[in-house]
């Protein structure tokens, strides 16, 4: 056997490929992405920019969005 065979063989034998095609074939994976994204982005957000999660900030953010409408 060749290390090409080789790899090949531990490639099917460990890597989901059909599990991972099934779960993002699924219709409710459409929404879910965006979703993780947002929740994502926004953990980071916190984590990095100091009183981000303040009264002030979120009023302030607030009232900017509604203004651009």
């Amino acid at each position: 056997m060749t290390i090409g065979e080789w790899a090949v063989r531990l490639r099917y034998r460990y890597v989901p490929d059909h599990i991972v095609g099934e779960v993002l074939g699924r219709r409710w994976m459409d929404n879910v992405i965006p979703v993780t994204l947002l929740v994502a982005l926004t953990f980071y957000l916190v984590a990095t920019i100091p009183n981000f999660v303040a009264f002030g900030n979120l009023s302030d953010i607030s009232s900017r969005s509604a203004n651009s409408v």
